[in-house]
């Protein structure tokens, strides 16, 4: 029991220890030597008391994990009473350690082993006796190579299988191995390399460090339900498809998003309507409506005046209330007097008698009096003293559609449309009626041709009203306003340009070629760069554009680009930065100033030709540079 009680303080001791974490790197196949000081704990069989102890162990460690060590111990004791005199012991032992990765400062571990122990006492039968141990501890990690150790042992020897216990305090020290780069999420990508430092341990990662997402949906391949999702798509947060309406069409393809659960639907997610009258399924009360049949908004066909008779079938859709109808959905009229039977009151009137309008026999009725009974009357309402036709309707001796008692214009040729008043139609009052009118939409107020069409005096195409170049020589390409065209924009029309190819903002001649180049020019400028780069700064871009700007000015212009180092490092080192600037800066004017690539040269001098000392941090700062040397011509001032 006494043994025990000291033992769970010394656990406990342990427990506290682990709160805080720091990264370190692994260090494999390492050796480790720990000296130790603590206290021996005897079974009261040994008869001995308990006393300090003192040792010394070197180990292996074999991975991060595994470990190997061998230790000795000496034990300061003495006999229990009544002798009370001087005993000590030596203990050998050989153990595997575990250690856990819980964290990379508070390192638990687990030991077990086997050894000897010598005891030089006075009641021991024999001297050595062997043992197994197991046991556990906690180290600290003051840095990558020393820690800080806590340990605490069971030993079992194997004479009467007695209890002992050791516990100890002690410092390790690492030497040796090869370090491993830091990896603090394990992923196998170094810290230093990796761009996403806390990726989960269950990820699996690019060469970056970062967990991959094969679909591109933006949800990482170790969290992604559906981890083949066409691009494009729009995800929830595990990686599939959005389907806000829950029909099995993503929304992507979707066009009736807000479908209501439960429906079925087509291929696009829309509610199936199956006899294609507009009414959806799902409201569609009278599903087998056939095609054509207008219905109502249940889906059933439209019977507007209520008569039984379906409007797709009924030729009297507007049969008042209550009124008895045939099988066309018309007011029955059993008599064929033309009078309905709900107004008939002679229903029984024989056939062909001439009836009132109550159905009823009467004289033959003329209403309005143009010698026409009203039974063949095709104009019943016609002006009295019109002249009427066999028919009943006024004279049209032109067919306008315009009667002739109307007809301001009764001779108007057939086919010519005409107004209300019967006369040829001129929509836009050009004077030229619209049927032999070839622009009857010209502008109000334009002056035209027979035809109806504006002047075109220059026969470019372009009216004269539209027309700024009205004059224009015939044969000649314009644009839309009616100008010769300058397809290079360099002030020359095409019709006169021998070069309609002119680069912009080349410097030309009135024959729109490139002005002939007679003495040689110059431009130089200077891009200085930091140690051991080759990078542009932002700070010359301006520079570089006024290069671009001056090449473009003279087409036969070109440049030889030169790269210069300080005089610092190694000479083979420097004239191979000096290339990579001048190819720096080449690149940049061909790639971001659109200047061509046959027109450039990069040449690499390392630190053959300073402009200015390499003495000072000033002068190296000056010599690490690129020249930009560019050789072209331009006319003579002959002032």
């Amino acid at each position: 029991m006494k043994n025990v009680r000291k033992l769970i303080a010394l656990g406990s001791i342990m427990l506290v220890a682990s709160s805080a974490a720091i990264s370190r790197a692994e260090t494999k196949q390492s050796y480790t030597l720990s000296p130790f000081a603590g206290y021996y704990l005897y079974d009261d069989k040994d008869k001995l008391e308990d006393g300090p102890v003192f040792g010394l162990g070197l180990g292996h460690d074999l991975t991060k994990e595994w470990a190997i060590e061998l230790a000795g111990f000496y034990v300061d004791s003495e006999n229990a009473k009544p002798l009370k005199n001087g005993a000590h012991s030596i203990l050998m032992r050989l153990e595997g350690l575990y250690n856990f990765s819980f964290s990379e400062k508070i390192i638990p571990f687990l030991a077990a082993g086997a050894g000897s122990i010598y005891m030089d006492a006075a009641q021991r039968k024999k001297d050595y006796d062997p043992f197994v141990n197991y046991g556990g501890g906690v180290k600290y990690q003051l840095d990558d190579d020393l820690a800080l150790r806590i340990d605490v042992q069971h030993i079992i020897p194997f004479e009467d299988t007695r209890n002992n216990f050791l516990f100890t305090i002690g410092a390790s020290y690492r030497f040796g191995g090869v370090k491993d780069a830091l990896d603090n999420d394990d992923d196998g990508v170094p810290d230093l390399l990796d761009s996403c430092a806390d990726t989960p341990r269950s990820a699996t990662v690019d060469s970056k460090g970062c967990p991959l997402d094969s679909d591109g949906d933006g949800v990482y391949d170790h969290q992604d339900r559906c981890p083949n999702t066409e691009s494009g798509l729009s995800v929830d947060k595990k990686g599939c498809p959005l389907d806000s309406d829950g029909d099995g069409v993503y929304d992507q393809l979707d066009k009736c998003s807000d479908t209501p659960r439960g429906v079925k639907v087509d291929a696009k997610g829309c509610p199936l309507d199956s006899d294609g009258d507009g009414v959806e399924d799902y409201l569609d009360k009278c599903p087998g409506t056939k095609s054509d049949t207008t219905v109502d908004q249940k889906g059933c066909p439209l019977d507007s005046d209520k008569d039984g008779v379906i409007d797709k079938d009924d030729q009297c859709p507007a049969t008042e209330s209550g009124v008895r109808v045939n099988t066309k959905g018309c007011p029955l009229d059993s008599d064929n007097d033309g009078v309905s039977d709900s107004l008939d009151k002679c229903p029984d009137t024989p056939m062909g008698e001439h009836v009132d309008e109550n159905g009823c026999t009467q004289k033959a009725a003329d209403a309005d009096n143009d010698g026409v009974r009203d039974a063949t009357d095709r104009c019943p309402g016609t002006e009295s003293g019109v002249k009427v036709d066999k028919n009943g309707c006024p004279f049209d001796n032109d067919t306008d559609g315009v009667y002739d008692y109307q007809d301001k214009c009764a001779n108007t040729p057939q086919g010519f449309k005409v107004d209300a008043n019967g006369c040829p139609l001129d929509t836009d009052g050009d004077g030229v009626y619209d049927s032999a009118d070839r622009c009857p939409n010209s502008p109000w107020g334009i002056k035209v041709e027979a035809n109806g069409c504006p002047f075109d005096s220059d026969a470019d195409g372009i009216y004269d009203y539209l027309d700024k170049c009205a004059d224009t020589p015939e044969g000649i390409k314009i644009d839309a306003n009616g100008c010769p065209l300058d397809t290079d924009k360099d002030g020359v029309y095409d019709s006169v340009d021998k070069c309609p190819d002119t680069p912009k903002g080349a410097k030309i001649d009135d024959q729109g070629c490139n002005i002939k180049l007679l003495q040689p020019v110059s431009l130089k400028i200077n891009v200085e760069f930091d140690v051991n780069k080759a990078e542009i700064k932002p700070e010359y871009h301006d520079n570089l554009a006024e290069v671009a700007t001056f090449m473009r000015s003279f087409p036969d212009s070109s440049a030889v680009i030169e790269g210069h180092t300080d005089s610092s490092g190694n000479p083979d080192m420097n004239k191979e930065l000096s290339q990579r600037r001048a190819d720096s800066v080449v690149n940049y004017l061909i790639n971001k100033l659109e200047i061509q690539a046959d027109r450039l040269k990069a040449e690499g001098f390392g630190a053959s030709n300073p402009v200015t000392s390499n003495d000072t941090a000033e002068g190296r700062a000056q010599n690490r540079r690129v020249v930009a040397t560019i050789s072209g011509t331009t006319l003579v001032d002959k002032k």
